[in-house]
């Protein structure tokens, strides 16, 4: 049989054409019987049972003699599982625990689940193949100050130290569902096949149990995760599924996910978790870092125990994950190296030197000291999703040097305001190079839109052959790499689409605009519900059914937090008909407004009081009060003159 191929047929077939003992590692994913799915739906448990055993038949004479398989299922089915196994030629390693950390509990009458089991076998009792330190975790700062500084004295006059890889991984793995993992906009993705495994969870299966060119079964691929898993991490693959929908699915996430290094991904949560845990820790006074290994100079500590307990309670907290599932691991040479660097270009932090001197942000130099700045703490404190957002914003435009105003003004002037991943590299990068304008940029995107989809083809493809390390000699700074270039735009896109001014679709780069289907996708210009009902009492407005509360000029047009705030006030809201929110025939075919309490903004009773309301142009079934016209009007007119001239 082909190797590095998903073979979609029955799997009782496969397996009877599949050599045995050629296989080094399986990971098996089969059915629960939990009727998720047509394929996962059995008459009774006998028949489930039976299905499962003859597989178990099937798949052991398959792998070496020094291989080894996990089976995942849940609790229950791997207690019926175990008891089978006992009868074969197989050596039971682990019972592990996967804890999903997600979904939501609502049942009542026993405890709710938040796992799966998966079992770890070898075929031989002492010869198989397992990786130990491929898998450590990292220990917490704390940890490694206390080991360092206890008497650890063993013979010889040796001392202990923990190793620098981390500490050894038990059988209870804490990764989070691949479904709360990929997200795009912001949404949970809902994918085709209902039970993807975390990329993390089979990365450290492969990692442990086999290694580069070892031959990895992924029996009831599904998706391919495995299988895709195993080809990022150097093995030989073979799977077998029936459905080719979930292998195709499987395939473009795999293909949009190439180029997704997690360096410089600044996720506006993780660079929150850190603030938060200085600020709690020294305000906003100086935070003395630590420049060497905890466990490596256990004297001389005095101040630095304070910067190893911010180092754990970040990693502690709920940071996001990267693309492969896996918690995005905060330590102290990171944070030094990596993102303090970075969190001063953006604005949020100050470094100083020994003497407590400011340093420049883009020169380097030796660091003993940071702080918070005004900035940051406004972005801590900020009471209003809106205004985090905002300071978010500024932040990143800090960091990218204004290239993120530079997309805005060239994505004005394109067709749909947009940017494919391409045209940012091949093109509007190149504004940073004096000889090209804007406009010349613009005409060059537009002339490329003009090709057919072969054509861009082969221009991808000339750009790939060209940009290959081996064609450059010398100087470092002109070397191109197609792999390290597009990555660098996946990061810029990173970045762009946590700003209030962009949004992203896989590999393409929206400007929010005016336009519905933008309107709808701007989840960080909207308010959580907790955060409405402040706003509303705050300006002492009561929901009533029929109508919501909008700007006339609209959030999304502001430009910092100033203008934001000229445009966040009463004279800009404006009372919508909220026809989808609210149907005619579920109010007696009556319109009800929203009104103020405490304002006297009320309004029309109904539609049909047209007297008493006024129709804007603007939008349809848009009303306020009459006698407020005049000072809403004007304040809109001076907001929209200042916005478009």
């Amino acid at each position: 049989m082909i190797l590095n191929k998903i073979y979609i047929e029955d799997v009782f077939m496969f397996l009877d054409k599949l050599e045995d003992k050629s296989v080094d590692l399986a990971i098996i994913d089969p059915p629960y019987n939990l009727k998720i799915a047509s394929w996962d739906s059995f008459k009774n448990d006998e028949e489930f049972l039976t299905f499962s055993y003859a597989w178990i038949d099937k798949v052991l004479p398959k792998i070496k003699e020094t291989g080894s398989f996990y089976i995942f299922n849940t609790p229950f089915n791997c207690a019926l599982f175990l008891a089978y196994l006992r009868q074969k030629k197989a050596h039971f390693l682990n019972f592990i625990t996967w804890v999903k950390k997600d979904g939501f509990a609502n049942a009542k009458k026993r405890y709710n689940h938040a796992q799966e089991s998966i079992l770890f076998y070898s075929m031989h009792k002492k010869n198989y193949t397992f990786n130990a330190d491929e898998v450590r975790i990292a220990y917490e700062s704390t940890e490694r100050i206390k080991h360092a500084q206890s008497k650890g004295i063993l013979k010889n006059n040796k001392r202990w130290f923990p190793n620098p890889k981390g500490k050894l991984c038990l059988d209870v793995w804490e990764i989070t569902s691949q479904r709360h993992v990929e997200k795009e906009n912001g949404k949970i993705l809902k994918p085709k096949h209902p039970s993807i495994k975390p990329k993390a969870l089979i990365e450290r299966m492969i990692k442990a149990s086999s290694n580069e060119n070892d031959l990895i079964l992924d029996l009831f691929s599904g998706s391919g995760m495995i299988s895709l898993v195993a080809k990022s991490l150097g093995r030989n693959f073979i799977g077998c599924e029936t459905h080719v929908e979930y292998v195709h699915e499987g395939l473009e996430m795999f293909k949009y996910n190439e180029y997704k290094s997690q360096h410089n991904r600044y996720d506006q949560n993780k660079i929150k978790t850190i603030i938060q845990a200085i600020f709690n820790e020294v305000g906003g006074d100086f935070l003395q870092i630590r420049t060497t290994d905890m466990s490596k100079r256990p004297s001389n500590i005095i101040g630095e125990e304070v910067y190893a307990k911010v180092v754990d309670n970040i990693c502690k907290s709920e940071m996001p994950q990267d693309n492969l599932g896996k918690k995005n691991q905060v330590t102290q040479d990171s944070l030094r190296k990596n993102l303090f660097v970075d969190m001063h270009r953006m604005g949020l932090i100050e470094r100083y030197n020994k003497n407590k001197e400011p340093t420049n942000p883009y020169i380097q130099s030796n660091i003993k000291y940071i702080s918070l700045t005004p900035l940051a703490i406004e972005f801590l404190n900020a009471q209003d999703l809106l205004r985090k957002n905002f300071c978010y914003t500024q932040a990143l435009e800090n960091l990218l040097q204004g290239f993120g105003a530079e997309c805005r003004e060239v994505m004005i002037e394109l067709e749909n305001h947009y940017l494919d991943i391409e045209e940012m590299m091949f093109f509007v990068t190149f504004l940073n190079i004096e000889n090209f304008t804007r406009s010349e940029i613009i005409e060059y995107v537009r002339e490329y839109r003009s090709l057919s989809r072969i054509q861009k083809e082969k221009l991808k493809e000339l750009v790939q052959n060209y940009c290959n390390p081996n064609h450059f000699n010398g100087n470092k700074l002109e070397k191109r790499d197609y792999h390290n270039w597009k990555n660098q735009a996946q990061q810029i896109f990173s970045l762009l689409e946590q700003s209030v001014f962009f949004e992203t679709n896989k590999e393409r780069l929206i400007l929010k605009t005016l336009n519905e289907e933008s309107k709808q996708n701007d989840k960080k210009l909207k308010r959580s519900i907790k955060e409405k009902a402040l706003y509303f009492e705050k300006h002492g407005v009561k929901k009533e059914k029929g109508f919501e509360l909008h700007h006339i000029v609209p959030l999304c047009l502001a430009r910092s937090i100033e203008e934001f705030d000229l445009l966040d006030k009463w004279e800009n809201l404006i009372y919508i008909d909220a026809f989808n929110h609210a149907k005619i025939s579920q109010t007696q075919n009556k319109h009800l407004c929203l009104y103020f309490e405490n304002c006297d903004v009320i309004l029309s009773k109904g539609l049909k009081e047209e007297q008493e309301s006024l129709y804007l142009t603007y939008i349809e079934n848009a009303l306020y009060k009459l006698d407020l016209q005049n000072v809403m009007l004007e304040y809109n007119k001076d907001l929209l003159h200042s916005k478009n001239g």
